[in-house]
């Protein structure tokens, strides 16, 4: 998906709190989730949350296995 088909961009990249501006999955979080999970790492957006909140971690989990399709995540592997 690119910028202009997400029907979301402009409240995505308005809250989006990474500083990469020029990255091409900037507002467009599907992307830019399952592009951090196939690299073992969390976007901006969720590194404090899911530190903090096991609930919150369990719901990013099962989100970013819908969004790879595998029902395997990378994510699983972090304390």
């Amino acid at each position: 998906m690119s910028k202009t088909n997400c029907v979301r961009i402009e409240t995505n990249e308005e809250n989006c709190p990474c500083e990469a501006l020029d990255c091409e999955r900037h507002g467009v979080c599907c992307e830019c989730i399952l592009a951090h999970s196939s690299n073992d790492s969390l976007p901006s957006c969720l590194r404090v949350r899911i530190q903090d909140s096991q609930a919150f971690r369990k719901y990013i989990t099962n989100l970013i296995d819908q969004v790879e399709g595998s029902g395997q995540s990378n994510l699983r592997k972090s304390p």
